[in-house]
């Protein structure tokens, strides 16, 4: 939180697994990742984007209360979700920014993104600090 400094990493999981097979090995997958990068990166609360969109994506979901699960019992620190309005609203300025318009605001801050995941990741770390900052855990705020 002191810190300017962002930095992202993707973790890619690919399976042909389906439906609970499939989201136990992601919550291996992001239990093994969270242990790895907590030496280097300890944190104080992780920020996971909420799913959303026009179309309900259950797997999608499913799979963001797995990764939030396994953060929290790898790293037992505070783990929310932050919907994209409010992380869009927070850094770009508008709730309803484009993906073109969150990677031109990444790219103005000179960050080191390979692609618009990562792009979205800065912008959610960004705001998850401003959050902190401000003392509040509320993602609307």
């Amino acid at each position: 939180v002191d810190s300017e400094g962002v930095e992202v990493e993707t973790l890619l999981t690919r399976t042909d697994a389906t439906e609970g097979e499939r989201m136990g090995l992601l919550d291996r997958q992001v239990r093994i990742y969270a242990w790895q990068l907590a030496d280097r990166y300890p944190p104080e609360v992780v920020w996971v984007e909420q799913p959303s969109g026009r179309h309900r994506a259950l797997q999608l979901t499913y799979a963001t209360g797995v990764v939030q699960a396994a953060v929290f019992e790898t790293l037992r620190c505070p783990v929310f979700t932050v919907p994209s309005s409010a992380w869009k609203r927070r850094t770009v300025g508008q709730g309803n920014a484009t993906k073109a318009q969150v990677r031109a605001w990444v790219d103005a801050l000179g960050a080191d993104v390979r692609n618009q995941d990562e792009a979205d990741a800065v912008c959610i770390s960004l705001a998850g600090r401003a959050m902190v900052r401000a003392g509040s855990w509320e993602a609307a705020a």
